[in-house]
């Protein structure tokens, strides 16, 4: 029997697809059925499933053929011109274009303990300077992969929340921070997978 594709054969690296069901992307693993595990699991029964493999079988073509590789960069590690295209494409999402934005890709040393990226902005005179960590800088332990444009997306979200910038270290500065990583996550997301 084939597993979901979103189950648990489906959770290591491939390809990403919609879900035939809910339209949310997922990993693709070239088995039957481009149905995620949560679809898959809600599935009343071999009747269903055999009924979306069916389906697709007329709609797809066989089955097992994968859906054509993605065309984007890989986020970790982005030159310094596809930063900065991407920082231009992002002022214009943010609707930042009145924003003087510098953008350099720098080491770890550079950078504060655990930080990705670092934003100096001069409100007064809408001036930025935008630090991003090197590729292959991450901090040793690290719990996920650098995701170069997420943080830059983050940083430019920066300059919308200068003027009620929070004192480091407070509380407030801490929801903020986390609210601000939130978003860009979310954008970030919205921009590469439609969701």
């Amino acid at each position: 029997m084939n597993e979901p594709m979103g189950g648990p054969a489906g959770e290591s690296p491939g390809n990403r697809t919609e879900c035939v069901a809910c339209r949310r992307p997922f990993v693709f693993m070239a088995t039957a059925v481009p149905v995620c595990s949560a679809c898959w699991d809600t599935t009343q029964g071999r009747r269903a499933r055999a009924a979306i493999q069916l389906a697709l079988s007329r709609s797809m073509g066989p089955p097992s053929s994968p859906p054509p590789a993605p065309t984007r960069p890989d986020p970790a590690h982005l030159s310094l011109e596809e930063v900065r295209e991407l920082c231009a494409l992002w002022q214009k999402r943010l609707r930042l274009q009145d924003w003087l934005v510098a953008v350099r890709i720098v080491p770890h040393w550079n950078m504060d303990r655990d930080s990705e990226g670092r934003c100096d902005a001069t409100l007064s005179r809408k001036m930025a300077i935008i630090d991003i960590l090197e590729p292959g800088h991450l901090y040793e332990g690290g719990l996920w992969p650098n995701d170069m444009e997420r943080t830059l997306v983050h940083e430019l979200l920066h300059l919308h929340f200068a003027p009620f910038e929070a004192e480091i270290g407070t509380p407030a500065d801490a929801a903020q921070e986390q609210a601000i990583d939130l978003i860009a996550g979310a954008l970030v997301d919205l921009a590469r997978f439609g969701r």
